[in-house]
């Protein structure tokens, strides 16, 4: 899935969230997983050289975590995207900026986005 319009986008980045993703990654697995936003402010979450800096599950077991800053509780742009699998708009991340649309090396089946209750 790819250019969903920002405001009709999952707040991802915005709100606390949990995204749950199914995915097949090669060893050296590389690209986004997701991207909100563009170039003058977002949130993506990419794999490179086979690592990423998030909480990973695999059948309900932790296989590695990290941490993904919250961002400012606004939109980020008016013109950008929400996208799974590449970074279809203006790159979010100076990591990727020259690798145009970073396009996942792995297979990404359902996506789920869901708001836990504080």
């Amino acid at each position: 899935m790819t250019l969903m319009s920002e405001p009709a986008a999952p707040k991802v980045g915005i709100v606390d969230t949990v995204v749950s993703m199914d995915l097949d990654l090669p060893a050296n697995a590389s690209g986004v997983l997701y991207a909100l936003g563009g170039f003058s402010g977002g949130l993506t979450v990419y794999v490179t050289d086979g690592a990423m800096d998030i909480t990973i599950k695999v059948n309900d077991k932790i296989v590695g975590q990290g941490q993904v800053p919250t961002a400012i509780s606004l939109h980020f742009t008016t013109n950008e995207s929400f996208d799974i699998g590449s970074d279809t708009s203006s790159p979010v991340s100076l990591d990727h900026y020259d690798l145009a649309l970073f396009a996942n090396n792995g297979t990404i089946g359902q996506t789920v986005v869901r708001y836990p209750r504080k």
